[in-house]
């Protein structure tokens, strides 16, 4: 876009173009804001999450239980997991 302050030419496009730029911009940062609260909240509520599953798990003994069994290899991982993660919803 040519502009010219001697000519007085193309000022007012390039204003406007600016002006929209900005507009644009904005709105841009507003989005970019928003996802990133968005993902900033969601790693707070997992975080409180893992404290607490991570604070029954060390005071419940079917953890224990079944962690002596996948040990053992009397039980397959996945299967412990499935059980405890039930005992623990309840």
């Amino acid at each position: 876009m040519k502009t010219s302050v001697k000519k007085n030419k193309g000022i007012n496009e390039f204003a406007k173009k600016l002006k929209e730029l900005m507009v644009v911009k904005k709105k841009t940062k507003k989005e970019q804001d928003k996802i990133r609260l968005e993902s900033e909240l969601k790693d707070i509520v997992l975080n409180n999450m893992k404290e607490k599953v991570d604070a029954m798990l060390d005071s419940d003994n079917t953890f224990a239980k079944f962690l002596k069994k996948v040990q053992s290899k009397q039980i397959d991982p996945y299967e412990a997991a499935d059980k405890v993660s039930k005992s623990l919803v309840k």
